[in-house]
């Protein structure tokens, strides 16, 4: 029984080491990259930053950098070096630097794509006999040059004219916002552009009017691409307030010299109009239209949740598809694209992050899809959710964790990240993408358990049963053979009462205990003649009768 329990111990601690092995053995590796493109002119220095991030510690790894060495000149990278003429070695280690720094200078115009090799190995510092590669993701970025001197610049208008009706103001080719009133009977307004540049391009969208305030783009192409727009409010008189001749022109009420009520603004390279028609474009439910200044300049907004969320609708002066509410935000004086997510009791709006935010530690900003519209979000680890700040319909502002696949929404209190690192610290696995239960990892975790727990069933049952036989095999050899091992352990507390009872023991070999052999003679005469097998039986109840006897 000894050896017996030393094997099951043994063999439960080998259980244990082996699946303290298993857990870091399927636990999966993963790093990832980010960086931003770059541009600049022809035989200027740019300088590209790649980071890494990975989901478990790095030991060591050598990430290799694939560049295009007719488009780009190498000059140097920080941290690492030079493999060939068209690759650059990064050697990262466990507590090293994670974000590389490469200076080029750009050589020729267009684009050129620096990516991540995938030859590079980076392995993980789990504790366990020899390296464990990590899958390292494929990342790209492009380095687009320029050539500024090849190519003319102006995007310039020499000339400006619309039938019916006129410009005003007056036409200067330095002045992009004018104004033309036409009556109801206009449907088409007549545009003619001349670019000042020859070699320049003009084209003219959305001359069919419709009744009531209309906008008409006329865009300039440089010769080297570089663009220019020209905009048109057009406002269609509505047919029973008709009061101007065919031909005749009015200019708006307090207009000025520098465009009128046109006013512009900027979102990410792309140019809008403000509007101050709301009849074409509704305001959403919950704000209530008002009079607001933006850049000195009085117009037409939508105020809503509580009063703390400002919008305006931006017509694009080309790219249409952009126009539409955007929020704007006064202390940092930046529009975002007008966002509602749709609750069952409650509605939220996503606002902009800005610079002056303090983030959750373990968060980045990255470009996210909600409601089909594209906003900046924090990501972590985790592709299941990301963090917006924004304010809910009570104008309660803060971060809130955005569900993607339930579309579900809630407070952002705790940092999921931060909770990860430290199970991660403790050596358990907490890769969201093998959470299922018949994922890669978990799945065959189960099986070994279960066949484990299935050898260590058997082998104690066969050890039981080994026990069990071996008793009765004793005992039945004690049985038909009439005799008793005075070294056995299953008598050792009644010692020497055996050795009274025990018929076989020197004493009665020696013919010392005489009226016990007489008993047995007599007993053997009177009883018939039986088998071998059936006197043994006889003789062992008779004796019992004796030990009886004896013991009284």
């Amino acid at each position: 029984m000894k050896k017996t329990k030393f094997f099951i111990i043994f063999l439960l601690l080998f259980l244990v080491v082996f699946f303290k092995e298993s857990n870091v053995a399927f636990a999966e590796g993963k790093v990832e990259f980010y960086g931003d493109s770059v541009s600049g002119n022809v035989g200027e220095e740019v300088e590209v930053t790649i980071t890494y991030r990975a989901n478990q510690t790095i030991s060591a790894g050598e990430i290799l950098i694939v560049y295009e060495p007719q488009m780009l000149e190498y000059i140097s990278i920080s941290p690492g070096e030079r493999e060939d003429a068209e690759t650059l070695k990064w050697i990262v280690f466990r507590d090293g630097v994670t974000s590389v720094k490469i200076r080029f200078k750009i050589l020729k115009a267009g684009s050129s794509t620096i990516k991540v090799s995938s030859g590079s190995q980076v392995h993980d510092s789990s504790p366990r006999p020899g390296p464990f590669p990590m899958q390292v993701m494929p990342f790209s970025l492009t380095v687009s040059g320029y050539n500024p001197e090849a190519a003319s610049n102006d995007n310039s208008l020499s000339s400006l004219q619309v039938s019916p009706g006129s410009l005003y103001p007056s036409f200067s080719s330095d002045k992009t916002s004018y104004s033309v009133s036409v009556e109801n009977s206009c449907e088409r307004l007549t545009v003619s552009a001349y670019a000042n540049d020859d070699n320049a391009s003009v084209s003219v969208s959305g001359t069919y009017l419709s009744v009531g305030t209309n906008y008409i783009y006329v865009t300039v192409t440089a010769e080297n691409g570089e663009q220019r727009t020209y905009t048109l409010r057009v406002t269609r008189a509505a047919g029973e307030n008709e009061t101007q001749q065919e031909g005749e022109s009015q200019a708006p009420e307090e207009s000025t010299d520098d465009g009128g009520q046109l006013v512009m603004v900027s979102v990410n390279g792309t140019d809008f109009i403000i509007s101050d028609d709301f009849t074409m474009h509704p305001l959403p439910s919950g704000f209530s239209e008002a009079e607001y200044e933006y850049n000195g300049q009085s117009v037409k907004a939508g105020v809503g949740y509580s009063g703390k969320v400002v919008i305006m609708y931006l017509d694009a002066v080309i790219s249409s598809e952009q126009s539409g509410f955007y929020v704007y935000d006064s202390v940092s004086e930046t529009f975002v694209r007008y966002n509602e997510i749709q609750q069952p009791q409650i509605s939220y709006i996503i606002l902009p992050i800005t610079s002056s935010m303090e983030l959750p530690s373990g968060y980045r900003i990255e470009e996210a899809q909600i409601n089909g519209v594209n906003v900046s979000v924090l990501k972590g680890s985790s592709d299941e959710y990301c963090v917006f700040y924004g304010i809910n319909s009570d104008g309660i502002s803060g971060w809130y964790s955005y569900d993607y696949k339930y579309n579900t929404i809630q407070r952002f209190f705790a940092f999921p990240d931060t909770i990860k690192s430290q199970s991660e610290a403790q050596g358990v696995s907490a890769d969201a993408d093998n959470s299922g239960f018949f994922s890669g990892s978990m799945f065959w975790k189960i099986i070994s358990l279960a066949s484990a727990a299935v050898a260590v069933i058997s082998i104690i049952t066969a050890c039981v049963c080994a026990a069990k036989a071996s008793k009765n095999g004793k005992i039945a050899r004690e049985l038909v053979g009439g005799s008793f091992d005075d070294d056995e352990d299953i008598f050792e507390d009644d010692e020497d009462s055996l050795e009274d009872e025990n018929y076989y023991d020197e004493d009665f070999a020696d013919g010392e205990n005489d009226e016990y052999e007489n008993t047995e003679i007599e007993n053997e005469a009177s009883s018939p003649e039986t088998s071998d097998d059936s006197v043994e039986l006889l003789d062992i109840s008779e004796l019992s009768e004796d030990k009886d006897n004896n013991t009284r």
